[in-house]
């Protein structure tokens, strides 16, 4: 890891000084329980930006809502007009403030993330 790391912060160097007109961030996201990759990333410069809790808890065995027979919800296929609408709508869920893309590829990492769609 500490040669990703460094090889990551050589090329990040690079590209901040041949375009210093721009605003550049290295970002890479881990899970937090990861301590000995989040201690490496602290230990190499970097520092929190953000921290997004995710209950741990397997939550199915508590009495869900009954939906509406007018009401359909699907899984959305992953393609790029799909990931697009969620960002839309976690924008209008949270006051305009979107997920991220790479929010979104990382939450799709875990097999229980589902992005649905009512209709």
């Amino acid at each position: 890891m500490p040669t990703l790391i460094e090889g990551a912060k050589a090329v990040y160097q690079r590209l901040q000084k041949e375009n210093p007109h721009k605003n550049m961030k290295l970002i890479y996201y881990t899970k937090s329980d990861d301590f000995g990759k989040v201690q490496q990333f602290l230990h190499n410069d970097f520092c929190f930006n953000q921290l997004l809790p995710i209950l741990k808890y397997d939550l199915s065995s508590i009495e869900h809502y009954t939906i509406p027979k007018e009401v359909t919800i699907k899984v959305l296929d992953l393609n790029e007009e799909s990931v697009q609408q969620y960002i839309v709508a976690t924008s209008r869920a949270n006051d305009g403030i979107a997920d991220s893309i790479g929010e979104f590829w990382f939450r799709a990492q875990d097999e229980s993330f589902k992005p649905l769609r009512l209709m």
